[in-house]
This record gives C-alpha cells, structure tokens and sequence, in this order.
C-alpha cells in the first residue's frame, strides 16, 4: 500500500503511477485493470503471509480457534 501511495505522489512507474495516468486520460479500463490487479496482489500477499504464519507459529493458530488463551 505504502508503495503505491508513493507512486501516486511521485512516482514514474508502476502501478500507482498507471492509476494515476488511467484517471488522468479517462481510460476506465485501466483504472479497473489497476484495481483489479491491486486487489489480486493484496489477497495473494495476505494468504502468502497467512501461510507462513500457520507454519511458522501453528500451535498459536490452532489454540486461537479453540478459544483458549
């Protein structure tokens, strides 16, 4: 996200930048192609850490969904 946020305000590549561009030219594809592959990224990077979580501490894991402390 903050990668992003820094493309919007100063960047000259990447997806912040392509949004910006997108808006600016009134190409509503793009926008929503940028959108969409942003989403995509977040929840890939989201489960990818969720996975290394689950090994990395899965006791912590499974007594969270037990409800004990």
């Amino acid at each position: 996200v903050g990668a992003v946020v820094g493309e919007f305000v100063g960047g000259d590549a990447g997806l912040g930048y392509l949004l910006m561009v997108a808006n600016g030219s009134m190409d509503t594809q793009l926008l929503f192609a940028g959108i969409v592959a942003l989403t995509v990224l977040g929840v890939a990077l989201f489960l990818l850490i969720e996975f290394a979580e689950r090994l990395a501490i899965p006791r912590h894991i499974i007594a969270g969904n037990k409800g004990n402390p």
